[in-house]
């Protein structure tokens, strides 16, 4: 039986639990259940999103190897380049896997679900063009801080504010943290940090931090990643890159 095949397989034999397709003979929590098996629970969607996390925090110590494949996915992702062919082509790829993941949904109760999208998140109903309930849920409860900030100030809840000012001020998180916490986008972030009365801290190259020395960004490479990093300076992820880089 051919690889293909037996994914195939393994698509089909899996079940449906709580919203998630899961493979009863997967090993669970591991990447094996989430890549080999298509196993969709939470152990293996959460093992597989630490190994992620992992893969990319060894970017920093990662060589870079030369010359770079401009035009290509692997120009773009692995070494980061943002030529003009390395950015059309990773469009491109993006493009063809959206339209891939189209074609896969299948009408269920009336709606179009995406069997391998992460249902309840705005991943689910953008990327996968998902439009189960939960995917259809997540879409609208992102939607409405965004309506929010572009009506009235005092449209932005009372308690919002007070959540804005502890993360923001007291607790001195970066925008790109409050961001991560609130579900929602940098941009939506600022507009609701502004629309609330509250400074935005100067931030990049014109931040008033010092520049850490290299036994620090020596210790911050083996410990951490570069938006660890960024959010302990609270400064943006370029800056840390051209600490990290051009010294």
């Amino acid at each position: 039986m051919s690889t293909a095949q037996a994914r195939a397989r393994r698509r089909a034999e899996r079940v449906l639990t709580n919203g998630r397709l899961v493979h009863p003979q997967a090993p669970h929590g591991t990447t094996a259940g989430y890549v080999t098996w298509t196993c969709r629970c939470v152990p293996c969607t959460a093992a597989n999103t630490d190994y992620l996390r992992r893969l990319r925090s060894s970017d920093l110590t990662r060589p870079i190897r030369v010359p770079i494949p401009h035009g290509t996915v692997t120009g773009y992702t692995y070494h980061r380049c943002r030529c003009a062919p390395c950015a059309e082509a990773s469009a491109a790829a993006n493009r063809d896997r959206d339209l891939r993941r189209m074609a896969e949904r299948v009408v269920v109760d009336g709606r179009l679900v995406h069997p391998d999208a992460p249902h309840g998140t705005m991943t689910g109903h953008r990327r996968f063009g998902c439009r189960c309930e939960h995917c259809a849920r997540a879409e609208v409860r992102a939607r409405r801080p965004l309506e929010a900030v572009q009506a009235d100030p005092d449209a932005i809840p009372a308690h919002l504010r007070v959540d804005l000012h502890d993360m923001y001020i007291a607790r001195r998180m970066s925008i790109s943290a409050v961001a991560r916490l609130l579900g929602r986008d940098r941009e939506t972030v600022s507009r609701m940090l502004r629309r609330a009365g509250i400074d935005l801290r100067r931030v990049g190259r014109y931040a008033d931090i010092p520049v850490p020395s290299e036994s620090e960004l020596a210790h911050y490479r083996r410990t951490m990643t570069r938006q660890q990093i960024a959010d302990h300076y609270d400064v943006h992820l370029a800056t840390v890159k051209r600490w990290l880089y051009d010294r």
